[in-house]
């Protein structure tokens, strides 16, 4: 007697999870030693071997396991052995690559009727970039933006149907955890370092700490990602009261991350998407209204004595830290080349001749300068258009969440709602300043959280149809 289809797959996937994967994640490891000789072979193995190993040998969710190691595997285990993030990402979405096979496996490849509209601005996006740099200049720096472009669109539509079936708060649960990991890891190696320079520089507004190689202002991107993860899940869901202490004491963690990294972008995301998540409740905006008037009268009567560490912590005296300049810069260059930008990566070679008639430009040259502002980068990149499409994709992510928010109100994954959108307004507020939230055509290193963000709406719109 034969066994049924479905037990004929899924002992089809178990014979390659135990003597195919292996031998994949071997050769994977083998050319990320060969391309990066600084890449350490334990890590490859426990990166890619041991949560496969977990998954196939003792079931958890591999998700779970995948997204806990987000923030750490991207910015906090790279710094500490002294390798680059962009091939601890290729690796990781290897792995997320080997788990979506052995799924289609199991579904017999009949995959879910999920919508991806962030596919139409993202293939002209891509097209656009196309034609910049066939009329520009092709070289290995135009062609690997060119190829992580696309690799953006073939992760985003990836984990919109990989998520289908799973538990989104899980996820998100996961991707908390991966915060508080990586945050430890700082804590820990800002501690070991000279934290007493740090913090004099803190105190008086003039040094950043750089731990384990890492600017600032990438140590508190990840923080900004989990504090509105953590507002939302202590806002919309019951938890017990050690629950409930752990989860303040983490979101007081997150936010010590970037305080000391005085990474003030991500302290006005951070501000600002907590805004919008104390505004989707009742108990949030009592919150809202309470706290903001004992706030007022505190910084009434106290204004003269904190104006000095507040001054400090922004670091008013640095103004903008060169933005002031970098902007009107980046603008005459997209007005003297609206239509296709100077293409991709030529960004650096504009600003070198510039550069010395800048206040601080050799130094800030050093520096590897961006635009330090998403819109205008993709502007100078490929014209007009670029930031036209980026805006496109906030505006329809907004206008789709709009369209959940009465269908989901009454259900549990509201709380994934709310909190897909904090983070999206902590990204686009982030995204004025920086450009490691929404570049397509860059690291899609930078890129790992707005895919997820897309991929997750997709799901909530998939799992809650109009006449549901």
């Amino acid at each position: 007697m034969s066994l049924p289809l479905t037990l004929d797959r899924q002992h089809y996937a178990r014979t390659i999870a135990k003597f195919g994967f292996p031998l994949i994640v071997l050769l994977t490891v083998i050319i990320a030693v060969k391309s990066n000789e600084s890449v350490l072979w334990f890590f490859g193995s426990c990166l890619i071997f041991l949560p496969l190993l977990l998954y196939f040998y003792f079931r958890p969710q591999p998700m779970d396991i995948l997204f806990l190691l987000i923030a750490p595997s991207l910015i906090a285990i790279p710094g500490v052995i002294g390798i680059e993030a962009f091939p601890v990402t290729v690796m990781w979405l290897i792995c997320m690559l080997l788990i979506w096979y052995v799924n289609g496996i199991n579904l017999g490849w009949q995959l879910p009727n999920i919508p991806n509209p962030f596919i139409y601005p993202l293939v002209l996006y891509c097209s656009v970039v196309i034609i910049s740099i066939l009329f520009s200049q092709v070289d290995t720096g135009s062609l690997t933006n060119l190829i992580q472009c696309m690799a953006f669109i073939v992760v985003y539509w990836m984990f919109s149907h990989l998520f289908w079936g799973q538990n989104l708060h899980r996820l998100l649960n996961s991707i908390v955890l991966g915060v508080i990991i990586s945050s430890v890891i700082f804590i820990i190696a800002f501690t070991g370092g000279t934290p007493q320079v740090a913090i004099a520089g803190l105190v008086h507004g003039i040094m950043r700490p750089e731990v384990l190689g890492f600017n600032a202002n990438f140590w508190g991107f990840y923080p900004m990602i989990g504090i509105p993860l953590v507002a939302t899940i202590l806002l919309h869901r019951k938890v017990k009261r050690w629950q409930w202490i752990s989860l303040v004491c983490s979101g007081l963690l997150m936010l010590g991350v970037s305080v000391i990294n005085m990474s003030r972008s991500a302290l006005l995301a951070i501000a600002v998407s907590t805004l919008f998540i104390l505004t989707t409740n009742r108990k949030g905006r009592k919150i809202l209204l309470y706290s903001g008037i004992i706030t007022a009268i505190l910084f009434i009567i106290f204004l003269p004595r904190i104006y000095p560490s507040i001054a400090s912590l922004l670091r008013f005296q640095m103004g903008l830290s060169g933005r002031e300049q970098l902007w009107p810069m980046a603008w005459s260059i997209i007005e003297d080349h609206p239509l296709l930008g100077l293409s991709p990566t030529t960004f650096v070679e504009r600003f070198f001749f510039q550069a010395p008639f800048m206040e601080q430009g050799l130094q800030k040259l050093i520096g590897k300068p961006t635009a330090h502002n998403a819109f205008l980068n993709s502007g100078i990149d490929i014209g007009l258009i670029g930031p036209l499409l980026l805006l496109a994709i906030f505006g329809l992510f907004a206008f789709r969440s709009f369209k959940l928010w009465r269908r989901l109100k009454s259900t549990p994954d509201f709380l994934v709602l709310v909190a897909i959108n904090g983070v999206m307004i902590a990204g686009f507020c982030r995204s004025m300043f920086e450009t490691d939230f929404i570049v397509p055509h860059g690291y899609i290193t930078k890129n790992l959280i707005l895919i997820i963000l897309l991929a997750f709406q997709d799901q909530l719109f998939a799992r809650h149809p109009p006449d549901s």
